[in-house]
C-alpha cells in the first residue's frame, strides 16, 4: 500500500473479514437459500484476503496476484448472488453438471470405475428437477458481474488474468527488463504491487456490504460502508479524472 494510513485501511478490512465470516459460519440453512451461497462464497473471499496479505508481504508476486484474481471473481459471484433474486444457486448447479460430465467421460477413459461412479452420482443429484439430459453451463463472470452490478470488478478481473495469473506472453515477458540486468526493476511488477492491493480491498469491502447485508449483520454493514467511502475517497486522490 502507498502510506501506513492505507496499509491500516487494509488491516481493518482484512478484521472486517475474520468478524463476518465468524458470524457467517454460525448461521445454518439448504445450500439452495441465497444467504448460504453467499456464505459459501464469502468463505473464499475471507480466505483469499488472507493469503494475499502473506503473499504480498513476503514479495511472492504472481502468487498474490493470483489471490486477487480468487478475490475478485469471489466478489463478482457475491454480488451476483446479491442481487440476483433467489440467488444464483440455478448458475452454480449447472456449471457443476458441466465439470461432472467432463470428469465422467475422463474417469471411464482412464479406467477409474469407482470415481466414474461417484462423478455420475454428484451429477444425478445436482439434475433433480432438472430437464434431462441437461448439459450443464458453465459459469461466465460477464453476466455474473452485469447480474451483480460491478462492471469495475470485471474489467480488473480481464486485466490480471492477461497480465498475472494466465500463462501468457504477458505474464512470462513481464521480468524481461532492458539489458537483462537483474538489478533493473520489473516496470510491470512495480506498477501491479502498487494497484493491485488497491483492486483486493475494494473487492473485499465491496463484497463484505453486500454479505453482510444478506447475512443482516448491520454492524459489519456500517463497516463495510464507511471503508468503500474512505477507499472512494483516497482513489479520486490516486488516480483523479
Amino acid at each position: 500500500m502507498h502510506t501506513k494510513a492505507d496499509g491500516e485501511m487494509f488491516n481493518e478490512a482484512t478484521r472486517l473479514t475474520a468478524a463476518l465470516w465468524e458470524t457467517s459460519r454460525k448461521i445454518q440453512g439448504y445450500n439452495s437459500d441465497p444467504k448460504m451461497i453467499s456464505i459459501m462464497l464469502y468463505r473464499r473471499l475471507h480466505s483469499h484476503q488472507r493469503a494475499f496479505a502473506v503473499l504480498y508481504n513476503e514479495h511472492l508476486n504472481i502468487d498474490a496476484d493470483n489471490a486477487v484474481r480468487g478475490t475478485l471473481e469471489a466478489a463478482i459471484c457475491i454480488a451476483a448472488n446479491f442481487h440476483q433474486e433467489g440467488g444464483i444457486w440455478h448458475q452454480l448447479r449447472l456449471d457443476a453438471i458441466k465439470t461432472l460430465i467432463g470428469q465422467i467421460t475422463m474417469f471411464k477413459d482412464m479406467g477409474l470405475k469407482d470415481l466414474e461412479i461417484e462423478a455420475e452420482r454428484q451429477r444425478r443429484e445436482f439434475m433433480k428437477g432438472l430437464p434431462e439430459g441437461s448439459k450443464g453451463e458453465q459459469l461466465k463472470m460477464d453476466g455474473l458481474a452485469a447480474i451483480g452490478q460491478v462492471p469495475d470488478l470485471y474489467r480488473w478481473y480481464r486485466q490480471i488474468s492477461a497480465v498475472s495469473t494466465h500463462v501468457s506472453g504477458m505474464s512470462i515477458l513481464r521480468g524481461v527488463v532492458p539489458g537483462g540486468s537483474p538489478d533493473v526493476p520489473d516496470p510491470i511488477t512495480t506498477l501491479t504491487r502498487r494497484l493491485y492491493p488497491f483492486w483486493q480491498l475494494g473487492a473485499v469491502i465491496l463484497a463484505s456490504r453486500l454479505h453482510a447485508s444478506m447475512i443482516e449483520d448491520d454492524a459489519s454493514e456500517i463497516v463495510a460502508a464507511d471503508l468503500v467511502r474512505r477507499l472512494d475517497e483516497r482513489s479520486a486522490e490516486l488516480w483523479p479524472e
